[in-house]
Formats: structure tokens, sequence, C-alpha cells
């Protein structure tokens, strides 16, 4: 083909050959770079002779990585379960307070610890030795016109690590209540633990 003149050794340096020319091969092989048929073959032979596995870093690498995720996944799952069992405690306090007004109505008066655990419509039907991450109580005001039933958390039960709501309550007038490992919750620990 026609090879494009200029400097002496351009031709020769880059192989260019002219569009249009006689030695055009197919289209789209406007440019030749003699280079480039040896640097394809170095990778190649780089790639054929390059060593097959990882190495200790690689592997270093992935493991950090999957460390990292398997402790906030599995951090991240504690929290779950217990909130999920938080909510053992709220329903049955919702319970005991829906008893306590079927109790009122029959009787003029709140049920106190003792009527709590007689079946209706002698009592509420709590059972505080019932299995459960947590134990339930009934205290009453004097004259058994108000109450505050408790759910905490069982020394053996798997609720026991829930430091942050390790009780709730609730009373006559809907007042929900909660106490850390600490003591008394503030509104925002309240709102929370009854979430």
């Amino acid at each position: 083909g026609r090879r494009c003149t200029g400097s002496p050794g351009a031709a020769g340096l880059y192989g260019a050959v002219v569009p249009g020319g006689a030695g055009r091969r197919r289209a789209g092989a406007d440019l030749l770079v003699p280079g480039a048929r040896a640097t394809a073959a170095l990778t190649m032979r780089a790639r054929l002779h390059r060593p097959l596995g990882v190495t200790a870093m690689e592997l270093l690498v992935v493991l950090v990585v999957t460390t990292i995720l398997a402790t906030a996944a599995t951090a991240a799952y504690r929290q779950h379960l217990v909130r999920a069992r938080r909510s053992e405690a709220t329903l049955g306090l919702l319970r005991v307070q829906g008893a306590q007004e079927r109790y009122f109505l029959r009787h003029g008066q709140y049920a106190g610890a003792d009527e709590a655990t007689l079946p209706p419509p002698a009592g509420l039907g709590v059972d505080p030795a019932s299995p459960g991450d947590y134990e339930f109580t009934v205290t009453t005001t004097e004259g058994q016109q108000g109450y505050v039933a408790t759910a905490t958390a069982r020394r053996s039960g798997a609720q026991w690590d829930d430091t942050a709501c390790r009780s709730l309550s609730i009373d006559e007038a809907g007042r929900r209540g909660a106490a850390t490992a600490d003591g008394p919750a503030d509104s925002g620990t309240t709102a929370l633990c009854w979430r």
C-alpha cells in the first residue's frame, strides 16, 4: 500500500497505512501498529505464566471483610431479638390492662396481687410463673381504685441482657413506664421500650 511520507523513519516507526490505499486489508484496519502484536503476545504469555490461586494478602483481606460483616450482622440480629422479645412484655401488660378493666366493671375495684392469679371472673388469670422471658406482677393502690401492672425480665431469661428496658409497666390511667437496669427510665427511653 501507499505509506506515509514525512520524516525518513516515520513509516517504519508507526507503520501507518494511508486510508484508501492499496495496502488496506479490511475495514477498520486503517492504522497498523507493528508493536501491538508483540505487546499482545507478551500480555498473553504473562497471563499464561501467572501463578494460579490467591496470595496470602488477598486471603487476609477477604477474611477481614467477612469478619467485619459477620460482626455487624450478629449485633443487628441480637438487637432485633431483644426488641421482638420485648413485645411479650408489652402485649402481656395490655392484656392485664384489659382484664383489670373487666374486673373493675364487675367488682367496682381493681384486682390486687391475690386476685390477679385467679381465673376470670374471680381474678385476672395472670400466672407469674408462666414460661417466658418476663414475670408479671400487679400491685394496687389503697382501696384498690388504682393499680400498676409490671413486667420484669427474668434473671434466668435471655431478656435480662436488655438493660435499657429491664421492666415495663402500665397503670389504671394507661400511663406507660419503663425502668433500666439502673432505675426509672426517662420519657424517651420509655417510648423506645414500648415501641
